[in-house]
């Protein structure tokens, strides 16, 4: 929470300070660059790589200048990480240092988006597909987050049918079903347009799916049922699951 970054600590001598005020003297003399980059790798959650970051526009130069100045960290050979203090000073600072806000994370979501929905295709045959996902869930997650709170229809394209293949392999089927559930009651708040209805009826029979996986007949029916009536309603005339 926010009362950790002003947690003191002790300095050289006599001199004491707060995580804060350390991450803001670091912050403060970045050149614009890197202090804008900064903000924008501030959208991922956990770490990420050089292609991650130079999706939402941040650059190698800038990713070294960063670590240089010790304010990002190296997790592996190409895999970066903001310390969590650092991170969070970092968002708060990004409606400010960036243009767009929305932008940079609508771009985060995107190469997530993306990253499920080429993984995809190999979940059944690759196992490197299910670790690629995996590696990235929190990103992914936060991908998801973004698309359902936008009702971004062809990102929870992109998004829905790996993950349902993914979260079933690894055994995530509450889990699933709860990030479903979220997802389902945004696109109810909007029936009149098309795309989102017919995502809607996808996603109640991946929720219908995900309840039989765990022996709930009595909770997927009703969803199957929700699912058919929709279907009538905007003309679609067959459903695979159903």
């Amino acid at each position: 929470g926010g009362a950790l970054l002003d947690e003191p600590v002790h300095g050289t001598g006599r001199r004491r300070a707060s995580i804060r005020s350390i991450v803001v003297a670091s912050y403060d003399v970045l050149p614009p660059r890197e202090r804008q980059a900064l903000s924008r790798l501030a959208v991922f959650s956990g770490p990420f790589n050089r292609q991650a970051a130079e999706a939402v526009g941040v650059t190698s130069p800038s990713l070294v200048g960063l670590s240089q100045r010790s304010l990002l960290e190296r997790s592996s050979r190409d895999s970066y990480i903001l310390h969590p203090l650092v991170s969070q000073y970092a968002s708060e600072q990004l409606p400010s240092e960036v243009t767009d806000e929305s932008a940079a994370r609508g771009d985060h979501a995107t190469y997530f988006a993306t990253l499920v929905r080429d993984s995809s295709p190999s979940l059944f045959t690759n196992p490197e597909a299910h670790s690629v996902i995996g590696s990235e869930q929190a990103n992914v997650q936060a991908a998801w987050d973004w698309a359902v709170g936008l009702q971004d229809v062809e990102l929870l394209t992109h998004l829905w049918k790996g993950l349902a293949v993914w979260n079933q392999q690894a055994g995530l089927h509450r889990e699933w079903t709860a990030s479903l559930t979220a997802a389902i009651s945004c696109l109810r708040s909007d029936l009149d347009d098309p795309a989102r209805s017919a995502m809607l009826i996808q996603l109640l029979v991946a929720k219908a799916e995900s309840l039989l996986w765990q022996g709930d007949l009595a909770g997927a029916f009703p969803l199957l049922e929700e699912a058919r009536r929709h279907a009538d309603k905007v003309g679609i005339l067959h459903l695979e699951a159903l």
